[in-house]
C-alpha cells in the first residue's frame, strides 16, 4: 500500500533560525524591480500609531491580523528557513513535531515584536521614487510592495469568489456577491520566487474600472475655478483685416466709421456669446461644483475672467479692462507665415478700446 503520509521537513539547527529571521521583512524592494539592491521594512505592532479607515499594513498590524514576513532575496538557506516558518502557521499537516512547531511559532512571534530597516541608507538609482508635497516642497518615497499583505488579499479574494461561484450553483436565484475581476501581473521575471516566496501571491492584483470622463463636468469645474477665457475668432479677425487693408485705413468718414464699428461688435459679442455658453455649462452643473454664495464662479478666479462669466459682476472698472485687455488682442494678433499683423499704435488701441466699451 503507498503511503499517503506528507513527508517530515528536514529542520536546520534551531539556532539558526533568529538570525535569519531577523532579516525578514513586510515590504521588500525587489518586489518593485528585482534588479535593485535587496533592502526592505519589517513593522511591528504600535498602539500609538492612529488607526485610518483603510486596508494598509500598519493599520492591519495593530488590529492584530498576522501578516507573513517574507525574505529580502532568495538563497537556500533563507528560503528554506521562510518555507519552515511559513509551514509551522499554515500547513496543518504532520510535518514536524508538536514541539518544533511550537518553537518556530515562538521564533517568529518575538520577530513579529520588532521593527527593522534593512539595506535602507541609500537608495538604488532603479527604484522608483514619488514626490510628495510637504512645506514648502517635497520629499521623495519609494513604494514598497509587501508580501504578506498580498497573500492576505488574495486569499480573501478567492475565498469570496468561490462563494460567488458556489451561491450561483446552489441558488436559482442570482446572488447579490460580485465576482471580483483579477488580472495576472509580471513580478520578478520567470522566477517571482527569487524576489520573494510568497512573490506569486502579488501576480493576481485587483482589476478596477476608473470612472469614465464627463467632459462637461470638467469643464464647469475649470470655470468655476478660472472663469471664461477671452478668445478672438480667427475668421472674424482676418475679415476685419482684410477690410481694414482694403477700404478701412486713410479714411475716415461716416460709412467707414461705421463699417468697423460692425466688425468691433461682431467680435466683442462672440466673446460675450462664448461666455453666456459657459455660464450656461456652470448652471447645468452645478451640483458638480463646490458649495458657493456669490456666482458660480471662485472669488479667486481673475476679476476679468469672473466678471465676463457673470454679468453682475461687470462693473466700471470691468469694463474698462475688459475693453482695453479686447483691444490689445486684436492689436497684439499674429496670423503667422509672414503675413502683416493690425500694426495699431497707441492712439488707434485707444479708439479701439473706446469702441469696445460704448458698447458694454
Amino acid at each position: 500500500m503507498k503511503n499517503t503520509l506528507p513527508k517530515r521537513f528536514e529542520l536546520l539547527p534551531p539556532e539558526q533560525y533568529l538570525p535569519v529571521g531577523l532579516q525578514l521583512v513586510h515590504f521588500s524592494a525587489k518586489l518593485t524591480n528585482s534588479k535593485v539592491r535587496a533592502c526592505g521594512v519589517r513593522l511591528a505592532p504600535d498602539a500609538n500609531r492612529t488607526s485610518y479607515p483603510y486596508v494598509y499594513v500598519r493599520n492591519l498590524i495593530n488590529q492584530g491580523v498576522d501578516l507573513d514576513l517574507d525574505y529580502l532575496a532568495k538563497s537556500d538557506k533563507a528560503a528554506a528557513i521562510v518555507k519552515h516558518l511559513h509551514a509551522a502557521k499554515h500547513d496543518p499537516a504532520p510535518v514536524m513535531t508538536d514541539d518544533e512547531r511550537r518553537h518556530l511559532l515562538e521564533i517568529m512571534d518575538s520577530i513579529k515584536q520588532t521593527k527593522a530597516e534593512i539595506h535602507t541608507s541609500t537608495v538604488s538609482l532603479r527604484t522608483k521614487q514619488i514626490l510628495i508635497p510637504k512645506g514648502q516642497g517635497y520629499v521623495a518615497l519609494s513604494p514598497l510592495g509587501s508580501n504578506g499583505l498580498g497573500r492576505l488579499l488574495n486569499t480573501r479574494v478567492t475565498q469570496h469568489n468561490q462563494m460567488v461561484k458556489k451561491g450561483d450553483k446552489s441558488s436559482d436565484k442570482p446572488t447579490k456577491l460580485r465576482y471580483l475581476q483579477t488580472a495576472v501581473f509580471g513580478i520578478g521575471g520567470s522566477h517571482p520566487i527569487n524576489v520573494g516566496s510568497l512573490a506569486q501571491d502579488l501576480r493576481r492584483p485587483l482589476v478596477f474600472h476608473g470612472p469614465r470622463e464627463q467632459p462637461d463636468v470638467k469643464r464647469a469645474i475649470a470655470l468655476y475655478y478660472q472663469g471664461s477665457r477671452i478668445v478672438l475668432p480667427r475668421p472674424l479677425l482676418m475679415q476685419y483685416l482684410t477690410w481694414l487693408n482694403q477700404e478701412g485705413r486713410g479714411h475716415t468718414d461716416m460709412r467707414t466709421r461705421l463699417q468697423e464699428l460692425a466688425y468691433i461688435h461682431a467680435l466683442v459679442r462672440a466673446v460675450l456669446w462664448r461666455a453666456e455658453q459657459d455660464l450656461r455649462c456652470l448652471q447645468e452643473h452645478d451640483s458638480s461644483l463646490p458649495k458657493h454664495t456669490n456666482g458660480p464662479v471662485a472669488e479667486t478666479a481673475p476679476r476679468l475672467a469672473r466678471g465676463l462669466t457673470l454679468p453682475a459682476c461687470r462693473t466700471a472698472e470691468w469694463k474698462y479692462e475688459f475693453a482695453w485687455t479686447v483691444a490689445n488682442q486684436i492689436a497684439e494678433t499674429n496670423f503667422g507665415k509672414g503675413q502683416p499683423g493690425f500694426n495699431f499704435d497707441g492712439a488707434a488701441r485707444q479708439t479701439l478700446c473706446t469702441m469696445i466699451r460704448g458698447m458694454l
